[in-house]
């Protein structure tokens, strides 16, 4: 598959900020207030990031069971791991809502460049929230319900972005383009907090590498020194490229939050090669 970067870049959100919100929407005002003091209500922090990579055609010969069902875009949306391809760790340090990612390993082995043996992702964190929240993106939200989602009330709405407005900025290769996007988001009823985020790339043009991006982010409370904190724990992204039937997933786990310090360590547990 070719080596394809995705990630999400603040291009109008850094510039627009939160202050020019004027949402009709209680809910979506309460969920924009909470998103915009999210950075500074965080710690510094260090997170381990182990991210399992799978591919189409990436195992085709493990065994009579991964035989009989070939690794194609359906496995890979249903049984990813009967399409193994690589796992990357790292430890990400945040900090007034920038990623700092060090220690960056491909099966165990350094490597600071896993974008180039495979799909890649960033913005996990704040860089999301500010995407779809900030002014300048201009989002819709819209069918809004009452639903459950991990045992809490919450609201579930329907949102979208319109490629003039988007900060999403998706890299293939040597090529970029901010698509429109859109999804479905869900709102704690209580705290106003996000705690899960699906988002879908729309009308990419012809010309670009990729012809489908989706994205998804679940948020769970966890302790960071004596406070509790609302943060990402797990993500997945499902790539496919425009040329073939070549896609590929990545399936994030966020583990073991700490308050950072200079001392500060994550030992990883060892991925076999």
């Amino acid at each position: 598959m070719t080596t394809s970067k995705i990630c999400i870049a603040l291009v109008a959100c850094a510039t627009a900020g939160f202050a020019a919100a004027d949402t009709p929407d209680p809910v979506i005002a309460a969920a924009r207030k909470a998103a915009s003091a999210f950075t500074d209500s965080l710690p510094r922090y260090v997170v381990k990031r182990a991210t399992k990579r799978y591919q189409t055609g990436a195992a085709s010969s493990l065994d009579s069971r991964t035989r009989s069902k070939p690794c194609n875009l359906d496995t890979l949306r249903a049984t990813p791991e009967l399409c193994p391809f690589d796992t990357v760790t790292a430890e990400i340090v945040t900090e007034n809502g920038k990623e700092t990612y060090t220690n960056l390993r491909v099966n165990g082995t350094p490597d600071a460049n896993p974008d180039r043996s495979g799909t890649w992702s960033e913005g996990e964190f704040s860089t999301t929230l500010w995407a779809i929240f900030s002014p300048a993106s201009a989002a819709l939200f819209t069918n809004q319900r009452a639903v459950t989602i991990m045992k809490r009330p919450a609201w579930r709405y329907d949102f979208a972005i319109d490629h003039s407005h988007s900060s999403w900025k998706l890299f293939a290769g040597t090529t970029d383009y901010a698509p429109a996007y859109g999804g479905a988001i869900w709102i704690d009823k209580e705290t106003s907090r996000v705690l899960r985020i699906e988002m879908a790339a729309r009308e990419l043009p012809a010309s670009f590498p990729l012809k489908m991006v989706e994205s998804a982010i679940e948020y769970n409370f966890v302790n960071i020194g004596d406070a509790k904190f609302l943060l990402p724990a797990h993500s997945e992204a499902l790539y496919c490229e425009r040329a073939g039937t070549a896609c590929s997933k990545n399936v994030t786990d966020f583990q073991n939050y700490k308050r950072y310090t200079a001392d500060a360590t994550i030992t990883f547990e060892e991925t076999p090669k």
